[in-house]
């Protein structure tokens, strides 16, 4: 058999079956449909299915069909079979929707689930032992489609994605696929870079006439200096006849590889610790400048009956599989990040059940990975708060990974008010995956505790309560609260899920006179291009001797983005809203609509009317270029009066190797950017030397952003986080020749902040390499190739076609050894003596042909 269903191989089981089979096929041959047997007669034929197994099985010959073994058809697809009576029943069961079939070929019926199917004499007979039926059963049956072939006795089963033996060998090739996919090992660049460099300025100019005249102008000058981030940022204002100016500045570098001093933040910074504050002074902490995303790895453990296997998936990404063990346990590694964390198992049985389970875990910014230990200090004047100067000091250890304590303590001095001090302890945990609590005290501030329970992302219930204390109201944001208690939902419901949601919240404060309670519930839902929210809201008011004030509102929404065919309106945001007070009437009603024009200027409409607030008009337009950014807004009011707003932001970056000034639209101190340039290393020394070309319009990928080079290879990117590493990959399919690859598969460099990094990335010529693989001198297909380099352990793969040759281009200069898997030698029963490559750096011809990896067999 050919193609699909693989080599066609006859085995009859018996020399006299072997003679019925030949005289079958040469006497009734192509034309046994129009023959009408009046007899059963026995054969044997290959029954193969797509994308599966093929068997040589014993088959009935009557009416111009074949009738196939329901049984041995059932086991090698791999469906249950529950129950098998001879010269009664067959019962098997049709997962993963679990239906029942019932077949009585006695009774003349056939019943699929809940519905019965009428049988004639000949559909199903029982034969020799076993229950044969046309193939027009399993087509309705199993949805497949039978094709038989009587020139070579053949039962070809089609469509067979459904079947449970085809299922398990996709998961099979796909887990295969995860095991060998991985992330390559950077190679770490390390360019000079100068005591002091770059240059980057921002400024946002603001003014508004009308209700309120005034003006803001907020510059900053921002430069590299000893590797750290030094900026300064006058500003200026003016409101009516006052004005005023103020300066800021600043110098901090990070060491994101050191243990225990990794930021140092000198000049107008913020403070770590538990409650960050803007300072005037210093900062030493060993925490990371930028937070890594991933936190720990948490063991998915459960338990099943031996022979399942389970998956484990990540919106729809395969991050892992495993299979149960004969007690009936598995674990799966799961690499859990900060925030929310949604999973799902997906469990397979041995005969094609399937359940899933959808699961979360949350994990707080607050926590920590188990044994990490950080610390911060801090040292200043205060900035806004009402203190005058501030010492903090702040520990956190990771106990467990479950588990985060934090213990410290904040100084505040006050000129005339004394010193203030607040030690604090503060214990994060998770007390089952769905459940996390957090407790914290402050001496001199304040008691919390707050609880959330998240068992899966469609549903999240939180709930915190706060006790103020008296003597530090004034430095923990509350100056009139005693006690706050905060509660907050949202829930999806399975059915409707993606379509309709609920979020509510509520908060209740409490003085030493007044309390007052509000709470809001709301429901969302598409239907349609149209998305929907209706709420109410309660706001509640009690005092002292005062008789309590309730009110409720209704608020309705909608909004959409328009996908008419008319170029005027397609791409518009509309959105309308109106809201009602039962006891007043008509409280609000709103209209907003937006686009862009041209793809460079947006504009925003909106009219509405407000009680106590009258009628309201309002026009917008804003740039949305890539450069500096320009807007106005103009707002008319019946009772008001008209005002008028303007701005105007941006950033110049100037690139040193270039010679160039990038424009973006603002808030870029501090940000940073490569610059580089793509080139062949046509003598691999991975330096460019003088003549080495560029390589011009090359997809490049850096820190996650796209780029391409310019017709001098030369590429940049800005708009990067400093200090820390940035990957930089060259898309290799680009490339006019496909020997042509990266000199490294991944490379990384750490940017400066203000400046920009240069760095050269070196392509490189390597090897075509193709050969063969024989076990008894017959070529195996489909035998994976390893190419593993001896010095950096980096492995390149190919697999054999269906003669057994094999070929991979762009192989790396550098020693090699060729085999295969340990894997595929266990289950062939082989063993391979690897062979040895060497290919050489520089551009010259690189073709090595006709390897030959002879497999022999462990039994001799």
């Amino acid at each position: 058999m050919t193609g699909a269903f693989g080599l066609r191989v006859m085995m009859p089981r018996s020399v006299g079956v072997w003679l019925l089979a030949s005289t079958l096929l040469v006497a009734v041959g192509p034309a046994v449909q129009a023959q009408q047997d009046t007899v059963l007669a026995e054969a044997a034929v290959e029954l193969a299915f797509l994308n599966g197994p093929a068997e040589i099985v014993p088959a009935l010959v009557y009416n111009g069909t074949m009738l196939l073994p329901m049984h041995r058809f059932f086991v090698m697809a791999e469906i249950r079979v529950t129950a098998f009576a001879l010269r009664d029943s067959l019962v098997a069961v049709l997962e993963p929707l679990g239906q029942t079939v019932h077949l009585h070929p006695d009774r003349g019926e056939l019943v699929l689930g809940d519905t019965i199917v009428a049988l004639a004499s000949y559909d199903a007979v029982w034969w020799d032992g076993d229950l044969f039926a046309r193939p027009e059963i399993f087509e309705r049956v199993l949805g497949v489609v039978v094709d038989l072939d009587w020139i070579t006795l053949s039962a070809r089963v089609g469509r067979t994605a459904g079947l449970p033996i085809v299922r398990r060998a996709r998961r099979e090739r796909q887990r295969a696929w995860i095991t060998r996919a991985g992330k390559p090992v950077p190679l770490v660049l390390s360019p000079r870079r100068p005591t002091a460099g770059g240059a980057v300025l921002n400024w946002s100019l603001t003014g508004s006439t009308g209700v309120s005249d005034y003006y803001t102008l907020d510059l900053g000058l921002g430069a590299q200096l000893v590797g750290g981030n030094l900026t300064v940022r006058p500003g200026f204002w003016n409101v009516g006849n006052r004005n005023g100016s103020e300066l800021r500045a600043s110098w901090e570098r990070a060491w994101p590889q050191r243990e225990w001093v990794r930021q140092v933040r000198v000049g107008d910074v913020q403070s770590n610790g538990r409650r960050a504050q803007l300072m005037r002074g210093a900062v030493v902490t060993n925490a990371p400048f930028v937070r890594s995303s991933e936190f720990d790895v948490e063991q998915i453990v459960g338990s099943l009956p031996p022979g399942w296997e389970v998956e484990l998936y990540d919106r729809g990404r395969l991050l892992g599989y495993g299979t149960v063990d004969a007690v009936g346990a598995f674990q799966l590694p799961l690499e859990v990040r900060y925030g929310q964390n949604p999973f799902e198992l997906v469990m397979y049985g041995p005969t094609g059940e399937v359940m899933r389970q959808k699961r979360t875990i949350r994990v707080p910014f607050s926590r920590l990975p188990q044994g990490r230990f950080e610390y911060a200090a801090a040292l200043g004047q205060c900035r806004y708060e009402p203190c005058d100067g501030m010492l903090s000091a702040d520990t956190r250890y990771g106990l467990s990974s479950w588990m985060t304590l934090q213990g410290g303590t904040d100084v505040f001095a006050k000129d005339g008010g004394g010193t203030l001090w607040q030690p604090y302890a503060v214990a994060s945990a998770a007390i089952t995956r769905s459940v996390s609590v957090t407790g914290e005290a402050v001496v001199n501030g304040h008691l919390r505790g707050s609880a959330n329970y998240e068992p899966s992302p469609d549903l999240r219930i939180t709930l915190a309560h706060t006790d103020f204390a008296e003597a530090g109201r004034a430095f923990s944001g509350s100056f009139v609260e005693n006690h706050r208690t905060e509660v907050s939902g949202f829930w999806r419901p399975g059915p409707m899920r993606g379509t309709l949601y609920f979020q509510a919240f509520a908060v209740r404060s409490a003085q030493a006179t007044a309390t007052r309670t509000i709470a809001r519930v709301s429901a969302t839902t598409q239907v349609g291009m149209l998305r929907y929210t209706a709420g109410v809201r309660h706001d509640g008011t009690s005092q002292l001797n005062l008789p309590t004030l309730n009110r409720v509102a209704f608020d309705a929404s909608a909004d959409a983005i328009l996908p008419w065919r008319n170029r005027w309106l397609r791409g518009t945001n509309v959105r309308g809203e109106v809201s009602v007070d039962p006891s007043a009437g008509l409280a609000a009603v709103a209209a907003t609509a937006g686009r862009l024009i041209e793809r460079s200027v947006r504009a925003d409409v909106g009219i509405g009317w407000f009680r106590g607030g009258g009628w309201g008009f309002t026009l917008a337009f804003t740039t949305a270029l890539s450069g500096p950014r320009f807007g106005i807004r103009s707002q008319s009011n019946t009772l008001a009066g008209t005002s008028g707003l303007a701005f105007v932001n941006g950033s110049a970056v100037y690139d040193t190797r270039q010679g160039t000034v990038q424009w973006t639209d603002g808030a870029d101190l501090g940000r940073a950017g490569i610059s580089g340039i793509l080139y062949l290393d046509e003598n691999g020394n991975g330096v460019r030397d003088e003549g080495e070309r560029g390589l011009p319009n090359i997809p490049v990928q850096v820190g996650g952003r796209g780029t391409q080079t310019d017709a001098l290879g030369q590429f940049t990117v800005w708009d990067l986080l400093p200090f820390e590493a940035v990957d930089i990959v060259a898309d290799s399919l680009a490339f006019d020749d496909p020997r042509m690859i990266p000199g490294a598969p991944l490379l990384q460099v750490r940017p400066a902040p203000n400046s920009f990094v240069t760095v050269d990335v070196p392509v490189v010529v390597g090897a075509e390499v193709s050969g063969y693989v024989l076990l008894d001198g017959v070529g195996l297909a489909g035998i994976p190739i390893v190419l593993r380099e001896l010095t950096t352990g980096a492995e390149f793969f190919s697999v054999t076609y269906t003669d057994g040759i094999f070929y991979r281009a762009g192989v790396p200069p550098g020693e090699y050894e060729v085999t295969i898997r340990d894997t595929d030698m266990e289950r062939l029963g082989v063993f391979v003596m690897p062979l040895h490559l060497f290919i050489p750096p520089g551009v010259g011809e690189k073709r090595y042909d006709d390897l030959a990896i002879v497999l022999e067999r462990l039994d001799g």
